[in-house]
């Protein structure tokens, strides 16, 4: 994909990322993968935009809906780096939705298996204070994930 003037798309996505219908989300959600796969190293100014507001919608209790959103933050992640990722990440494993906390856990730990550069000791200790505050949750698949 030749590089250009992909804003106004991407914000559309963000802004669908909110959308009610979910035929809507999964379509914005397959948008951004496409692009970010498309794009590679050049998604990267994108990121800010559209990955906050896709880790949020894991809100939604629709299987197929999650998993367009998970392929899609996959995406944006092999496009970007850890360091690029981890704010977004650390915000949203502190939400209130359980479903949300659980989705981005699972999207961090998927990254950290395939990223080729190893965190600084930083980027692990505040991953680090970040999963382990899910070990106290009450819910069995937050403190698994918290524990991975």
């Amino acid at each position: 994909m030749q590089e250009g003037s992909f804003d106004d798309i991407i914000r559309g996505c963000a802004k669908s990322m909110k959308d009610a219908n979910i035929a809507v989300v999964t379509v914005a959600a397959n948008c951004v993968e496409c692009i970010a796969k498309g794009l590679r190293k050049s998604f990267t100014k994108y990121r800010g935009t559209i990955l906050g507001a896709m880790l949020e919608r894991f809100k939604e209790k629709k299987q197929t809906v999650t998993d367009a959103i998970a392929a899609a933050c996959d995406a944006v992640f092999l496009a970007t780096n850890l360091g690029e990722i981890e704010s977004d990440v650390l915000e949203n494993m502190k939400s209130k939705n359980p479903q949300v906390k659980e989705h981005t856990t699972k999207f961090l730990i998927r990254s950290l298996k395939s990223t080729r550069d190893a965190p600084t000791i930083e980027q692990t200790k505040e991953l680090a204070e970040g999963s382990k505050k899910l070990l106290t949750e009450s819910v069995a698949t937050l403190r698994d994930a918290g524990a991975e």
